[in-house]
């Protein structure tokens, strides 16, 4: 089942993490309804060998998406004040996802 699941990461930041959307292509996936479906602007990105961040932004929200070949895909942002922001944005990406 497609869910979110939050956690606490090491460097003590709400990470929410895309259960069942874990691999390198699903990234793909997400940032395109991050970008089209949600109007979220994307202004910095590095792809790696095992790694690829995208940073997003909309109305001075900003966060990042992550995928992590150990952990899978994740979103996070820097500010402790956006997490709910970010709580409600990751739910819309799973409802959008579980209507195609």
């Amino acid at each position: 089942m497609l869910r979110i699941a939050e956690s606490i990461n090491k460097n003590n930041i709400t990470e929410f993490d895309f259960v069942r959307l874990e691999h390198w292509d699903d990234f793909d996936i997400i940032e395109n309804i991050i970008t089209k479906k949600l109007g979220f602007l994307k202004f910095e990105e590095l792809d790696g060998v095992a790694i690829r961040i995208r940073v997003f932004s909309k109305d001075k929200f900003k966060f990042i998406l992550m995928h992590d070949d150990h952990v899978g895909n994740c979103a996070f942002c820097e500010m402790e004040s956006d997490v709910d922001k970010l709580r409600i944005l990751t739910q819309k990406i799973i409802e959008i996802l579980k209507s195609f």
